[in-house]
């Protein structure tokens, strides 16, 4: 969330939900801003399965998420995603 405007604004709401790759980088939604309420919806939905999968398999070979990584998946309903 950043201030814009005098209000905060979530970077999740305009750029969408953060993607765990399965090598563990992170990515956007390209399309985000074009999609309609069910088509955000409806992938929140799957990118949020996809992730806690992603992220356990990850975890399983051992590799730890950064601060950042973490900090940026909890942050203004990213929550969600997990």
């Amino acid at each position: 969330t950043i201030p814009v405007g005098g209000g905060p604004i979530s970077l999740g709401d305009v750029m969408g939900p953060l993607v765990v790759n399965k090598d563990g980088t992170t990515s956007r939604i390209d399309n985000w801003g074009e999609m309609t309420a069910a088509e955000k919806a409806n992938t929140m939905r799957i990118i949020g399965k996809r992730n806690r999968q992603r992220l356990e398999a990850l975890k399983e070979q051992g590799v730890e998420m950064s601060p950042e990584l973490k900090s940026e998946l909890n942050e203004g309903g990213a929550k969600s995603e997990l």
